[in-house]
């Protein structure tokens, strides 16, 4: 009798009752993901920055103590810029010329080189201010034509090096987007203070914008871009001009954002060395080159 129950249990543990399991466990989350890659909206903060840049092609899923490559069937994710033969010419005086460059969601890249090597230019080319003089620029997988430049320029937030506040208080300032795009009173201001206090200025709302320090200005223009949850947040020098702690209190502000919303960082400096504690791959242009060579561009990480 004791025998026959033991073969019982045993039948019960059979390889087929466990592939059976792990096949229910795949299902579910491929439901999961398909449910996020296909829905309209941006997936929420709660599935972090895997979920916002669908990084689950690249990593494994633990499901009750079991983990598994999910690879295979998930959908091809693409990328947040693609730029192929990209050239930029004031008049006739060509200052950009980028072979290939590819950004994928969720990265942090840094783009280094010298005072006037076109790094302002790219930036004002990927958040669709300007049009390249030649060459094609994909945007999620879409090109951009002149039809969708102005809807895709909604979805990129640049910061610029000296950061232009309108009059009025800070509070102001930060709902001046949301006004635009006629979000309610209320609504405005509940998500004017969530990004105030995100970038470490609650409290700051009824100040006066212009008599704020170069530190809090940045941080009130920086507000004024995440209040409206841009999928890509573009960076012209963010330390030009500010004190030691004032950059570090935005590099943990920024790091924090790619960390939990998966947002895509895009950043400039003449300095390698102010990139370091922030970026995790790096392009280097010179004289409107990438390494000064005609290579197609590839993202170098940086040594720690």
């Amino acid at each position: 009798m004791v025998n026959r129950r033991m073969k019982h249990h045993k039948r019960k543990s059979s390889p087929q009752r466990h592939r059976g399991r792990r096949e229910e466990q795949e299902n579910n989350v491929k439901k999961l993901c398909f449910s996020i890659a296909s829905s309209p909206h941006r997936p929420v903060a709660k599935h972090g920055r895997f979920a916002d840049s669908f990084s689950y092609s690249l990593c494994s899923l633990r499901l009750c103590g079991e983990s598994f490559q999910t690879r295979k069937w998930l959908p091809t994710m693409n990328n947040a810029y693609n730029l192929d033969d990209v050239a930029f010419s004031y008049g006739t005086s060509q200052v950009l010329f980028l072979e290939r460059i590819e950004i994928r969601p969720g990265e942090m890249v840094a783009v280094v080189g010298p005072n006037g090597s076109g790094k302002t230019t790219l930036l004002h080319l990927l958040a669709f201010v300007e049009p390249p003089s030649s060459g094609s620029i994909r945007f999620f997988g879409e090109e951009c034509s002149a039809a969708k430049r102005l809807g895709f320029r909604r979805r990129v937030g640049l910061l610029t090096q000296n950061p232009y506040l309108f009059r009025g208080t800070v509070m102001d300032n930060v709902q001046w987007g949301l006004k635009i795009r006629g979000v309610t009173a209320a609504r405005r201001h509940e998500l004017a203070l969530e990004a105030l206090r995100s970038v470490g200025l609650a409290g700051f709302e009824a100040r006066r914008a212009r008599e704020l320090s170069g530190g809090e200005s940045q941080r009130t223009a920086l507000a004024r871009i995440l209040v409206l949850e841009p999928e890509v947040l573009l960076l012209d020098e963010p330390g030009n001009h500010l004190d030691r702690e004032s950059v570090q209190l935005t590099e943990r502000i920024v790091a924090n954002l790619n960390r939990k919303k998966g947002t895509t960082v895009i950043f400039v400096s003449h300095r390698a060395s102010d990139v370091d504690s922030l970026a995790q791959r790096v392009l280097h242009l010179h004289q409107g080159r990438l390494d000064g060579n005609h290579a197609p561009a590839r993202l170098v990480p940086l040594a720690r």
